[in-house]
């Protein structure tokens, strides 16, 4: 059952990874996707302080979310 996680999307030509949407966000059709976050993260050190600062609280639950990092 993968209510509740963060569903992983793809560019559909590249397989990239485009976003993780958590599940609250999600809309109907990203929350068919089984691909989902489990939330195990690896980062650069170097670039993870940046990157945190640039974190925003739009979301549904008007919280700091590590996967826009």
């Amino acid at each position: 059952d993968s209510t509740g996680y963060g569903r992983i999307v793809r560019d559909p030509a590249t397989g990239a990874v485009t976003e993780i949407v958590e599940h609250k966000d999600a809309t109907d059709e990203q929350r068919a996707i089984r691909e989902i976050n489990s939330g195990v993260f690896a980062f650069d050190g170097r670039l993870l302080g940046d990157a945190l600062g640039k974190v925003r609280t739009d979301n549904s639950q008007g919280e700091e979310y590590l996967t826009d990092v």
